[in-house]
């Protein structure tokens, strides 16, 4: 199963950037930062245990991390997971993948892959290092359960395309 289907492009915006709007993009974008939860921090209740199923939605079609401008595909696809005993599992395109939930509920998954993405041709600068890592991150214990899934950027600190995801128990 694929998390991502379409096509991203990256540009480099170059030094017309308003400092400002950056300023205010980058804080709004790391209020929302999830560590990864460590194992002697997960949730061993039960409160997040069972199935649950991700729902794309939203997703900005232009995105601004740094000073590159990424066009971004909307992600066309819902998943499942599990929790299990506190234990978060997904399925990736290379097999399984799982991370800790805490006891708040949150989680943050991160799934390295094989895939690079290259700037476009319109670019002013090239991207050195374009390995892709998938992070879904969220938190589970909400009335209304949410989190963002990034097709993160290696040279960018694994920011990149960034969607809204809900998440319901099944």
């Amino acid at each position: 199963m694929q998390f991502l289907s379409g096509r991203s492009e990256v540009f480099f915006l170059g030094s017309r950037l308003i400092v400002p709007v950056f300023f205010l993009l980058l804080s709004a974008a790391c209020a929302g930062l999830i560590t990864p939860v460590s194992e002697k921090n997960r949730d061993a209740s039960g409160t997040y245990d069972g199935r649950w199923v991700a729902t794309h939605v939203f997703t900005a079609n232009t995105q601004t991390v740094q000073r590159w401008r990424m066009n971004c595909s909307e992600p066309t696809e819902s998943f499942r997971m599990a929790v299990v005993n506190g234990v978060l599992i997904a399925q990736g395109s290379d097999g399984a993948v799982e991370t800790y939930v805490n006891t708040d509920g949150k989680f943050r998954l991160e799934m390295p892959t094989s895939s690079e993405i290259r700037e476009a041709g319109g670019s002013d600068f090239s991207l050195s290092d374009g390995k892709v890592t998938i992070i879904l991150q969220g938190d589970l214990s909400d009335a209304e359960p949410e989190g963002l899934f990034t097709f993160g950027i290696a040279q960018l600190g694994n920011s990149g395309c960034t969607s809204k995801y809900s998440f319901a128990k099944i």
